[in-house]
């Protein structure tokens, strides 16, 4: 009798997960966390209102939202690889686009396409190829590569103020373009959807008590989980959209901090330090709450703390409002990082938690609408509140009130995931 090959051991995990955090940051890294920068010297150039060009990032989020189920549906039929490779290089000729416009409509369009193209790639992509590739470190992981999101504005928000105060915003957009193309050219070569496609399986399988019935599997065609036709009406899953849409409405003001910077009498240079500041904090605190989140501390714990200390951030300011100090605003940016890292980071977390691996692919991106619906409308919300007011008093309270609302609402999404699971989780070959 044959003996049975050994599967070999999956190190290619670590290739899949370089090319993640690449996602993260030639991608929303580059584009989403560079938003504020373009905002206020595409203003000044072409004589639009601030208002007007912080739609452009509420247009983006919101045709995001509208894209992201089909982006699921996308992944199921034809891969990651292939579907997150093309709309990368098409979010790539966006930039040029960017570059190229003089009326606001064309930034408008230019928006439409390239949030639309981003339902199919970075932030989308990620969860589903490090829940396909790992078990192990899964939350730890996912917290790393979305990190490069935060890496990605901190390097590129100086970088392209200095490169707009020698040269102008178009030439920043083109330089954009050349680092947008960097992704796609990595996940055409390296990106594989699944471990079984290179006779592997899953990173720290064996180690798993929820995955006991599937471990000496290679090609993995269910999960355990809570069926979609289940959790389509179960309260937890709209719960969790609920929760990430608030916790949306708070981070859409990382945008401002370039802004609210320059409003309070700093170069733009200078208050493009804030932005570093508060994208290094937020690229820090996905790793420590990765780590938290796999931790006995759990999600649901790890999204009340963070909540909390972004709420003091957001205190602080409306205490030092009239006359902040860059110090004061650098450290009020960094503490407000940990608010900011839940977005992206919590969303995947929290379905995975919950809902398990069954319809991981066709669940966790309504929950990301949330995140997208959440900071898209503030976007051009804080603007309209700082037109309005004449300062950002009224989004620091806005803000304040969200992370409230926000932690409140994990609490009862939790509870109600609880409920879901107990009645309605199913293991492997289990009768729907």
């Amino acid at each position: 009798m044959a003996e049975q090959q050994p599967v070999k051991k999956n190190r290619y995990c670590w290739v899949i997960f370089i090319v993640c955090c690449f996602a993260g940051l030639c991608g929303v890294g580059l584009i989403s966390n560079t938003y504020g920068l373009f905002m206020g010297p595409i203003a000044v150039d072409l004589g639009f209102q601030t208002s007007q060009v912080s739609l452009i990032m509420t247009i983006a989020s919101w045709i995001t939202v509208a894209f992201y189920f089909l982006g699921g549906k996308a992944f199921a039929k034809w891969g990651p690889r292939a579907v997150s490779t093309v709309s990368g290089f098409i979010i790539a000729a966006c930039m040029l686009l960017y570059a190229s416009g003089t009326q606001i409509w064309h930034f408008y369009l230019t928006a439409a396409l390239c949030g639309a193209m981003g339902a199919f790639a970075a932030l989308n992509v990620v969860p589903i190829l490090i829940n396909n590739w790992f078990i192990k470190h899964r939350a730890l992981v996912t917290g790393i590569a979305y990190m490069m999101t935060g890496i990605g504005g901190a390097l590129y928000n100086p970088l392209f103020a200095s490169i707009i105060v020698a040269h102008d915003w178009r030439y920043g957009y083109r330089v954009a373009f050349v680092i947008a193309l960097i992704y796609p050219v990595l996940a055409l070569i390296f990106l594989r959807n699944k471990p079984a496609e290179m006779g592997l399986k899953p990173y720290g399988i064996e180690e798993s008590e929820e995955m006991k019935d599937i471990k000496d599997q290679v090609e993995i065609k269910e999960f355990p989980g809570i069926p979609k036709k289940y959790a389509y009406k179960s309260a937890a899953l709209w719960l969790a959209l609920i929760t990430i849409m608030f916790n949306g409405f708070c981070t859409g003001f990382n945008q401002h901090w370039v802004n609210a910077g320059v409003t309070y009498g700093f170069d733009l240079v200078s208050a493009s330090f804030l932005a570093t500041a508060a994208m290094l904090a937020s690229a820090a605190f996905k790793i420590i709450g990765g780590a938290m989140n796999d931790s006995k501390l759990g999600p649901r714990n790890t999204f009340v703390v963070f909540s909390i200390i972004g709420t003091i951030s957001m205190i602080i300011m409306m205490i030092q409002h009239t006359h902040p100090s860059l110090g004061v605003m650098a450290l009020c940016a960094v503490i407000y990082g940990t608010t900011v890292s839940l977005t992206t980071m919590q969303g995947p977390v929290i379905c995975r938690e919950i809902f398990g691996m069954r319809d991981y692919g066709m669940l966790y991106p309504i929950v990301f609408m949330g995140m997208s619906a959440g900071t898209g409308l503030t976007y051009s919300l804080n603007a309209f509140m700082l037109e309005a007011v004449g300062s950002y008093m009224g989004s620091y309270i806005f803000n304040a009130s969200c992370n409230i609302i926000a932690l409140i609402f994990v609490c009862i999404t939790f509870a109600a995931g609880k409920k879901a699971r107990a009645k309605y989780w199913r293991e492997v070959g289990e009768a729907i």
